[in-house]
């Protein structure tokens, strides 16, 4: 996912799969291995770290696997997270083990230790935990991100400072990407980036438009670009549909005319530019993909 190139290197896909082996006594942070998968249908609760980052900061690790250790158990026996239970996976990621990663970690400049959220619905490990490194203060942390869909969307004109860990999740994204598409790279259907002056010409020669509407400064946005791209190839079949990019800071007036109130937002629009769906948030490639077949099959 990161950036403008697809990093395929890793595809991980199983954490901690089935509940019972999350809630089978000990509650211990099992710890992924290469062979491993992590389980894409469950909100991953992810502990980052190296011997390196244990070493110069062993109190901090050990507590943050200790609070893990303690979620899980949580997740397991409270009311607060039965909602949950069935859909946390948990796991440890020894980043040693993955040296190819190391380089895209040190060049974002993300800190070892660190406990990511990936939720499911997120096309991208958006949110970090910096709170405190016990067990009350994270399982507070993960019922509040999985509660409030609000912390996955960035309001239009409240700019924030780019978080420095927001373009790491395009490397933590890596390790639960998507399938990507089996079109070849000469395939790949293209995205056009829109501008205020070319969206009535472009809008109109197709008979569908599906737009994905962003901001460089909303780090949910920071991973979507090759996801967008990933739903234009596997929908390609569409003759009659075409995808675009508008960069809302630098077209307000066209952010306006579209009602866009948040970023990300995914509009689909009709050859008279008629509004015939949306979806705000990020979302991963087969959500987005199913979102315009139904949209299209119906209209």
């Amino acid at each position: 996912h990161g950036g403008k190139s697809r990093d395929r290197m890793f595809v991980f896909v199983l954490v901690l799969s089935a509940t019972a082996d999350l809630c089978t006594k000990p509650y211990d942070l099992k710890e992924l291995q290469p062979s491993e998968q992590v389980d894409r249908s469950k909100h991953n609760v992810l502990f980052l770290m190296d011997s390196e980052s244990c070493t110069n900061q062993a109190t901090k690790c050990s507590r943050l696997e200790t609070a893990m250790e303690g979620t899980i158990k949580n997740a397991c026996e409270t009311k607060e997270f039965s909602k949950y239970k069935d859909k946390l996976g948990f796991a440890k990621i020894n980043i040693d083990k993955y040296p190819e990663k190391r380089e895209s970690l040190e060049a974002k400049k993300v800190s070892l230790p660190v406990v990511l959220l990936w939720v499911i619905e997120s096309a991208t490990p958006d949110i970090s935990y910096k709170e405190e490194t016990t067990t009350d203060a994270l399982s507070a942390w993960v019922l509040k991100v999985l509660g409030d869909e609000q912390l996955l969307l960035c309001q239009v004109g409240e700019k924030q400072e780019l978080n420095a860990l927001a373009s790491s999740h395009c490397f933590t994204s890596s390790l639960l990407q998507s399938n990507p598409s089996a079109l070849t790279p000469g395939e790949q259907p293209s995205v056009l980036d829109l501008t205020k002056e070319l969206f009535q010409e472009v809008t109109q020669k197709a008979q569908w438009n599906a737009v994905y509407v962003y901001a460089p400064w909303c780090s949910h946005c920071a991973c979507l670009d090759s996801e967008w791209q990933a739903v234009a190839g596997v929908t390609h079949q569409h003759k009659n549909l075409a995808f675009s990019k508008v960069n809302g800071e630098a077209n307000p007036s066209l952010i306006t005319d579209l009602n866009i109130k948040v970023y990300p937002t995914f509009v689909l629009l009709n050859q008279e530019t008629k509004e015939m769906g949306r979806v705000e948030g990020p979302r991963q490639v087969t959500e987005l993909a199913k979102w315009i077949e139904n949209a299209i099959g119906t209209n």
